[in-house]
């Protein structure tokens, strides 16, 4: 969500007013995978990795160090890895292309004071091309967008069946929170995967502006709130900037694998996906 959308979604988000300032947490997914339960691979198209939620601290998801590492991965190095885990995929009942095969004409961002670098449009830019320049532009780890990319709309893996237009629309899950319908503003492959990692530099350089930043922030399960919350000690910027884009944390169930009506899983899924795909997040 840009600063300039605020305003306009403080009624959807529930605005918290402290110190005379609307303190927003942006919420990430709505129609996402980001809290479902992950499961087991299929017996055909893409494997899905075995999740092992091992070591995850709710207040250090991720290092600073690995979660802005623009250069770690060169653009052929992110098309491998799409064509490595997209491998078998079946192109989507309505036609939907595999993203290994996804390609669009993007459009032109100039750079700005979250994105210095922006984002320079073509006419036929494949998933890996789109991906690796929002990662320079904005200066955020490709393999945080490849991970952003499959823990929101399952893209890496998507096959088949399952494998819908209306995934690449709202790839990211940008502006499109849990209250209320996505943004169509931002609809589309390239300009959700752009717009996601420049949100991640608004967190960074606005923070007051958002209910979570490093230090004791109080963290929803779910968004059902009967569901309760808990304090923890966020210890960075980028384990803030998660929270802030996908407002919940694991509860206990969750984290011992079963998970109930309270769980939600998607900054565990992040980790879970990250640390299979990646190795270890700090």
């Amino acid at each position: 969500m840009g600063v300039g959308s605020i305003l306009v979604v403080l009624a959807m988000l529930g605005a918290v007013f402290m110190g005379g300032r609307a303190v927003v947490m942006w919420v990430g997914g709505a129609f996402s995978q980001e809290d479902a339960r992950p499961t087991s691979a299929t017996a055909s198209g893409p494997e899905l990795p075995t999740l092992d939620f091992s070591g995850f601290a709710a207040g250090d998801i991720i290092s600073d160090a690995k979660f802005f590492d623009e250069g770690a991965l060169s653009e052929d190095e992110i098309r491998d890895f799409i064509s490595t885990h997209n491998a078998g995929c079946l192109a989507g009942n309505d036609g939907t292309p595999c993203l290994a095969d996804y390609t669009e004409s993007t459009p032109t961002y100039s750079g700005d004071e979250y994105c210095s670098g922006g984002f320079t449009g073509d006419t036929n830019d494949d998933a890996a091309a789109i991906i690796e320049k929002a990662a320079q532009g904005c200066g955020i780890s490709p393999k945080v967008l490849l991970v952003m990319l499959q823990k929101e709309q399952g893209l890496i893996t998507a096959s088949g069946s399952g494998l819908t237009s209306s995934r690449y629309l709202r790839a990211m899950g940008y502006a499109c929170p849990d209250t209320s319908s996505c943004n169509t503003d931002y609809a589309g492959f390239a300009r959700q995967v752009y717009f996601a990692a420049r949100q991640f530099r608004v967190y960074e350089d606005e923070p007051k502006t958002y209910l979570v930043q490093p230090g004791m922030a109080d963290v929803l399960f779910n968004p059902d709130r009967s569901c309760g919350s808990a304090t923890i000690a966020v210890a960075n910027q980028a384990t803030a900037n998660l929270y802030d884009y996908t407002p919940y944390q694991p509860n206990a169930a969750a984290l011992a694998g079963g998970g109930d009506d309270c769980s939600s899983w998607g900054n565990l899924n992040f980790y879970g996906y990250y640390t299979a795909w990646f190795g270890s997040t700090h």
